[in-house]
Formats: C-alpha cells, structure tokens, sequence
C-alpha cells in the first residue's frame, strides 16, 4: 500500500508521480527477495534429495561388491572348497541381495554361472587327472622295456670293446717295428748330409772371409779417397790404383760391384776437387773483399779515436779555472759540446759501418786448427776498441760537465761579488767607504721602490754596524740587503692582511647568495620529487593520455630544477674559486656543505629525471600494446569474415576496395570493418604485462629512498597540482568522448594509419601481409593432406619452432573434437592441415613466428643480395625484428636472408638470418 503522510522532502516538487515511483520500487524489491527465497528453498530440496540417492547408490555399490567378491571365489573353487563356497554365497546372497536393487536379477545370473562355471571346471579337471595317470602308467611301462635293450647292448659294446682293442694293440706294434727302421734309415741319411753341407759351408765360410777382408781393405783405401782433399788426391789415388792391382782377383763375386764402386768413386771423387777447388778460389775473393771492409772499418775508428783525443784537449782547460769568466767557461763548454758531437758522429758512423758491412765481414775460410781466424781476431780487436773510444768519450764528456759546474760556480761568484762591490761603490759616495743611512735609504729606494721606515735603519745600525762606525761596510753589504728584504716583507704581510680581510667580506656574501641558491633550488626539487611519488603505482591504471600530459608536466619540472640546480652549482664553483688557501679553514663548514647538497641535488635531479624518462618509455610500450591488441582483434574480425563468406585472397582485397582503385584507403578499412560481422575466434589470449613489466619502477624506487617523500610547502603548490590535475581530466574526458564504440571510426582510421606505416593508401602485397596469420609448432605433430583427420592421409611431421602461414582456418574436425588450419610451411613451402591441440588438451600450435630477436650482431640493407659498397645499418644483439617476407637463400653470398621491419624504430630491410645451421643470427621469438 502507498505510504501514508507527508511526502519525503526530496519528492515534494514531483507530487503523485514520485509516490507511486517509490512504491513500484518497493513491489519490485519484494518479489525480487520472494524469488531468491524460493531458488534457495529448490535449492535445499535438491541437495537433500541428492544426498539420499547417495547414501542408497553407496549401500548398493557396497552389496554387489560384496556378493562379487563370493562370486569371484567360486570361480576358482576346487571339489573340496566348492560346497563351503556355496553355503558362503547363499548366506551373503541373504544379507545383500535385497539391496542390490535394479541388479538384483543380474547378480543372481551371476552366481548361478559361476557355480555352474566352478562345477564344469572341476568336472574337467578331474577328466585331465584321469587321463595323466594313464599316460604316465604306459610311460612307466615303456621305460623298462628300454631300460632293458640298453643293458643288452652295454655288454655287446664291451665285447667289441675288447676284440678292438686286441687288433689295435698288435697293428701298433707292427707300425712301431716298421717306424724304427724307417727312422734308422733316415738318421744315417741325415748324417750323411750333415756332414757335407758342413764341409762345403766350411769352404764357402773361408772363401767368403777371404773375399770380405780383401773387400774391406779395398774400401778403406776407396774411403781415404773419397774423403782427400786436393792436395792428397793423388797420393790417395796412386795408393788404391796398387791395391786393386793386388786384391782385386781376390774378391770374387764382389769384384764387378768393387769395379763399380771405383769408377763412380773417382767421378764424385773429381768432381768434388773441382768444387773445393772452384769454393776456395770465391772464399779468396771473399776474403780479400772482407780484409778491404775491415780496412775501410779501422779509418773509421782511428778517426774516432782522434776526434776523443782533441775532446780530452779542449777538457784540459777546465784544469785552472781560477782567471777564467763565465763567459770564457761558456766557450770551452761550447768547443767540449762539438768535440763530443763530433766523436759521436765519429762512433756512430763506425757503428752503422758495422750494422752495414758485418754480415759480410767474416772469414770465410773454414777453421784447420783451434786457432781464432785472422779476421775474426781483426774484428774483435776493432769493436775493443770502438767500444774504448766510446767510453772515454763519455768519461772525457761527464768529468768536463763536472769541470764546469764547478769553474761556472766560481765565475758566477765572481761575477755576483764584482756586481755587489760595483752596487755598493755607485750608493757609497764617503770617503770611508761605508753606506750611511741616507745612502742605505737611496739604495732601497732605488733598487727595490721601498722607503726604509726610520725604525728600521736604527734596528739594521744597531745590528750591523759596529760601536762608533759612520755606516755599513762592503763586507756586510749582504746583511743590509736581507735586512731589508725582511723589512719589504714584514710591509708586504700587512697589506695582505687588509686585502684579505677585504676578501673575506665579499665572499661572506656571496656564500650568503649560494645558500639562498641551494635553498631555491631545493624548493623546485621538493616539487620535482611530489610529482615523481604521484605517479607511482599509475602506470596500470592511467590510459596513455594522461599518462603522456603527466610525464610533460614532470619533465617541466625537473627541466626547472635542473636549470635551478645548475645556477646553484654555479655559485658553489664561484665560492671554490674564490677561496685561498688561508680562507679554506674559515670557510671549510660551509663549503662542505655546499658540496653535500650540491651532490644531493644532482642525484635527485637524475634520479627524477630516469624515473620520467621510464613512465613515459611505459605510456609508450601500453601505447604499443593497446594498439597491438586492437590490431589483433581488427585483423580477427576480417579473417573471420573471409572465412565465413569462403573468400580467397583476391576477393578480400575487392571487398575492402571499395572505390576499385587497387589500394585500401582509411575510408575503405573503416566501412568494411563497420559493416563487418564483429565475431572474434574463440581461442585463448595470452596475456600481457601492458607497461613492459616495469610498472613499478618508481614503486621499487621509492622503497630504495630514491624518491623523497615530502609534503606540500605552500598554498601556491597545492594550487599548481590541482590545475594540472584538472587539466589532465580535462584531456581525459576529451579522449574518452573521442574514443566512442571500441570499433570507432576514430580508432580504425588511427589503426589503419598504424598499418599504413605513414603512407596514404595501403597496397595490396602490404595489406596481404598485415592480414596474414602465422602460427608456429610447440610441440612435434603430423600435417596431413586434408581437414578430416579420419579420411587424410600423413604428408610428414612438423618439428617445433617450424612456422605456418595460415590458408584456411580454424576449423572443427567433429569427429575428434579439435580445431585444425590448413597452413603453408615456411621452411619447404608444403601446404597441409595442422591440429591446433589434441582433444585432450595437449597444445600444438601456437600464435606467432613473425617475431625474431637478433642473437648474433648482423646488418640490415635495403636489397636481397649483398653488393659490395651498399648502405648497411648494424642490428644489435636483443633487438626484435617482424618478417615481412620469408627468409630466403642468397645465391651470391650463400646466406639465408629475410626482409623485416625492425620493431625498436620502424626500418624495414633485408637481414642475413643464417650463414649455416651451426651459425644463426636471428632465433625465432
């Protein structure tokens, strides 16, 4: 019933109306809890009712098992336990059988045949004993019959036993007599034979001995021969010629090989005279040219050895250095500086002779004896004594530097004391030789531009000159000098104390001016580091336009702090420099903190200033992402729609080219998809981390200390955040309201400008690649040659990571169960059907194979073939590349190469993919 009294206040302006509105709405409620009661109470009712058929499902379960289990034993009862096993059965049959219900009749069945069975099985196995036992009885009978034919023939056997043994044993004895005289016979004859072959071996021995003495004896002199030089030659000769003429009858069967010997002997022989002959004539024009060079070496080194001696004669002159200037000790130096110039240009053309000429400046002649060789002793004296010359050079040299160090020493002091007596005459003007105290004045004046304070001259006459003396004397002309140098300094050290007093001031300021700085440029920091903490945890939850404004107006800020922290830095490089190092311990406090926060700012701005970078780079990957996504369903809509309307590839492209032109413009892609059937395949989507897994790089940043954690300072930054925040909702409600239907017009065109890739039209090759699908094999499985798996027939098996083109499907085999596609194999161009997944859940095929990642560094250019001099661009190792064609082999260079676009920034080009098997450079994601 409608309420009665007083309208609610929020109805009164809408009188009846709001009244029965209320009370409609309560009539609703009301039977809407009527509704959810009465499901709850069919829903009680049902559980109790399932909960009994399961309680008398379980009593039957457990009565036929029951009854079985009997029913199995009497199955393998024997005559003896059949009759206990019956009376068992029909005690357990009492017991169950009632609760067997609707298998009451069929247990029964059961047990009549298993008593049958048992009986039967009995009654046969007693049939199968019976028959035993009569076998074995006729067994039995046949064994003794055997037995006893054996006995009979055992004792024949023994009798032939003996007979043969008695004919052995008298053949044996005739074969042994018949043996003996056989060997008798034989031994005679052998002895016979013995003793000639001794004999005759005896005489060929001694000749044989003979022969080989005489042969030696002809080598030997044929070796003394061979090994004779010249000049024995022909006494050798004469020697073998007598030899042969005594031996060489003697040698028997050797005497043609001795013959042979000689003469090929004598030819080498010759010939090698002849060539020691001809090697010592070139080994004497050797030497003589080697005893020319050794000539030509020692002119050399005897100038050398000159040019040392006129060096230790120009060095003699430093020996009295008592009259001698410094001007005169420059000259000798001078005269000494050419003569070891000149003795080292003397010693360095010896040594370059012999670096040039060594190699050929040997004997060539070959040792006779231990003694050294001529040249070779020349040699070595020769090289003593370059190395004699070269170390007086450097002694001469090192005791003449020591010689005028020491004359250049006692000439400057000469020099310095003519200077000192000629500065003290041109002030001294009194006859007693002495300084007064207005000549002491006019000296300081006029040599060092200081007038000498009146306490000053009394100090230095009370020190210097003695007890009733007119002024400084020549001999302490040097204590006056430093008397008042330290009176100039004692002077000098005052105004620098003024000054530095003066520094101290204007540094004091402007260190007042740096903190103020820092402190500036940490107020912008503490705003830098609250927007760093607002966008933690957002990068899941934002859509990509905030997120993009948010990491504008964070990257603005850090900009400011940055250029804040930079004038800072500026004015603490300004202090540093300003600092002397008498002003660093007054000033050490302050500018150590300078550098500490100075330092602190710097990482702040840096660490700000990444973890934007980072937000924006993950609006930029969800960007990808949600793009991607849309792209997958696009492209899903348009092959289920060439799929269900049976349209070839040809008849697609027609149907989106809608104006006929042979290109798909926006307008086209969008009307064909707004007017498509939008029904998207039912197969499972991975899912995706859409930032790139990095979401909370600013959550794990935070919990580090990277990000401060501050409050806001002042009005003026509250009210800054809140304008930036209506903004950003500003610009959210314009995109959502621009986004419309998730297949808006808006969002196809800016898909269709995705896949345009920045061109106005797409072309048919491009959009056939857009729109084809890839799978790739997880798991080995079989290709057959038709789409039902019952009626075709295996073609070969597909390995995993082999990829597919997707002609035709996903369609259902109804027989099976399971979802197949026809697909043509990248890697042999073989067309066949695939299952996606066994009808038990094992996977096989999965979406993808256009991926690669670059695993070895390679090069991408713009033509299939490797021409010398083209443009390459080199792809890193991790970079990700999309297949726009199949690989394919290079004739030229023998690699396999693909055309791809390189997913990082969009270039699109051909890749060497594999060199061979055992060398890749791309791997399939």
């Amino acid at each position: 019933p409608a309420p009665v009294g007083p309208a609610p206040v929020g109805l009164t302006s809408f009188g009846p109306c709001a009244g029965n509105m209320q009370q409609r709405t309560q009539q609703l409620l009301e039977q809407k809890r009527l509704g959810e009661l009465q499901k709850q109470a069919q829903l009680l009712h049902s559980k109790k009712d399932m909960e009994q058929r399961r309680v008398e499902e379980q009593k039957k379960q457990t009565a036929t098992l029951a009854i079985r289990r009997v029913i199995q034993k009497a199955r393998g009862a024997t005559a003896e336990t059949l009759a206990a096993i019956q009376s068992e059965l029909a005690v357990t049959k009492a017991v169950h059988l009632e609760n067997c219900g609707t298998q009451k009749a069929a247990i029964l069945q059961e047990c009549d045949k298993a008593i049958m069975q048992a009986q039967i099985q009995i009654q046969a196995f007693a049939a199968q004993k019976k028959a035993m036992v009569d076998k074995s009885e006729k067994m039995k009978a046949e064994l003794e019959d055997r037995k006893r034919q054996m006995e009979e023939n055992k004792k024949k056997i023994a009798e032939n036993k003996v007979k043969l043994e008695e004919d052995m044993q008298r053949q044996k004895e005739d074969a042994i007599r018949k043996r003996s005289e056989d060997v008798k016979k034989a031994r005679e004859a052998a002895m016979k034979k013995i003793e000639d072959d001794k004999r005759s071996k005896v005489e060929a021995e001694e000749r044989k001995i003979k022969e080989h003495q005489t042969v030696v004896a002809v080598r030997k002199v044929l070796q003394k021969v061979r090994m004779a030089r010249p000049e024995q030659f022909d006494e050798a000769k004469q020697e073998l010629d007598a030899v042969l003429q005594l031996e060489l009858d003697q040698c028997g069967s050797q005497k043609e090989v001795i013959q042979q010997e000689v003469a090929k002997l004598m030819e080498q022989a010759q010939f090698r005279i002849d060539k020691i002959n001809e090697q010592r004539a070139r080994q004497q024009e050797k030497r003589d040219i080697v005893m020319k060079l050794c000539s030509e070496l020692e002119v050399l080194v005897g100038d050398a050895e000159s040019a040392v001696v006129k060096l230790k004669e120009s060095a003699a002159f430093f020996e009295d250095t008592a009259e001698l200037s410094v001007t005169d000790v420059e000259e000798i130096s001078q005269v000494i500086q050419e003569g070891v110039v000149e003795s080292s240009i003397r010693l360095q053309a010896c040594t370059n002779y012999i670096a040039e000429h060594g190699k050929d400046m040997k004997d060539p002649m070959p040792l006779s004896n231990n003694e050294p060789q001529e040249i070779t002793v020349r040699m070595n004296a020769l090289r003593k004594r370059i190395r004699d010359t070269e170390q007086a050079s450097t002694a001469t040299f090192q005791m003449a530097q020591d010689a005028k160090e020491k004359a250049m020493r006692h000439a400057w002091a000469n020099n310095k004391l003519q200077e000192m007596k000629g500065l003290f005459t041109k002030y001294a003007s009194s006859i007693e030789d002495t300084l007064t105290r207005s000549e002491i004045t006019k000296y300081a004046l006029g040599e060092f531009k200081f007038t000498v304070p009146e306490p000053v001259l009394d100090t230095i006459f009370r020190n210097i000159v003695p007890e009733g003396g007119n002024g400084v004397k020549l001999q302490d002309f040097t204590l006056l000098k430093a008397a008042i140098g330290v009176a100039r300094e004692k002077v000098r050290d005052a105004r620098k104390a003024e000054d530095r007093e003066k520094a101290k001031v204007v540094l004091g300021a402007k260190i007042d001016e740096t903190k103020a700085s820092l402190a500036a440029a940490s107020k912008v920091a503490g705003k830098m580091d609250r927007q760093i903490q607002r966008l933690v945890g957002k990068v899941k939850t934002t859509p990509v336009p905030q997120m993009l404004k948010l990491a504008d107006h964070t990257d603005g800020l850090v900009a400011l702090a940055t250029t804040a922290v930079a004038a800072a830095s500026a004015l603490v490089k300004i202090v540093q420099e300003a600092l002397t190092p008498d002003m660093r311990v007054d000033f050490a406090k302050d500018t150590a903190q300078f550098a500490t926060a100075e330092k602190a700012l710097q990482i702040r701005v840096e660490t700000a200033a990444n973890l934007s970078g980072r937000f924006r780079e993950s609006a930029a990957k969800k960007q990808a992402s949600e793009i991607e996504r849309f792209r997958g369903a696009v492209l899903k809509i348009i092959s289920y729609n060439q799929r269900t309307q049976s349209l070839n590839a040809d008849q697609l492209f027609d149907k989106l080219d809608a104006d006929g032109d042979g290109a798909i413009s926006s307008d086209d892609f969008v009307k064909f998809i707004e007017s498509a059937e939008k029904k998207l395949d039912d197969e499972p989507e991975e899912a995706e981390d859409v930032a790139g897994a990095k979401e909370d790089d600013l959550a794990e940043a935070r919990k580090k200390g990277s990000i401060a954690e501050e409050e806001a300072e002042d009005d003026e930054d509250e009210a800054e955040l809140a304008a930036v925040a209506g903004a950003v909702a500003g610009s959210e409600e314009e995109d959502a309201a621009g986004l419309g239907d998730e297949y808006s017009a808006k969002r196809l065109a800016g898909l269709f400008s995705h896949l345009a890739e920045g061109q106005l039209k797409i072309p048919k090759d491009d959009l056939m690649r857009v729109i084809r699908t890839y799978y790739k094999c997880v798991k080995e499985t079989v290709i057959t040659d038709g789409m039902s798996i019952k009626e075709s027939k295996p073609v070969r098996r597909l390995e995993v990571n082999e990829v597919l083109e997707i002609i035709e499907g996903p369609i259902k085999d109804d027989v099976f169960n399971v979802m197949r596609v026809q697909g043509r194999m990248v890697k042999d161009g073989l067309e066949g059907w695939i299952s996606i997944a066994g009808n038990r859940g094992t996977v096989f095929l999965q979406r993808g194979g256009n991926l690669y990642k670059v695993v070895k560094e390679t090069t991408l250019n713009h033509t299939l073939a490797l021409e010398p001099g083209a443009t390459t661009k080199t792809l890193p190792v991790g970079e990700v590349l999309e297949m726009h064609e199949i690989p394919r082999l290079d004739a030229v260079s023998g690699f396999t190469r693909m055309k791809a676009k390189v997913k990082s920034e969009g270039s699109v080009g051909w890749v060497t993919t594999m060199e061979n098997p055992k060398n890749m450079f791309v791997q399939l994601l």
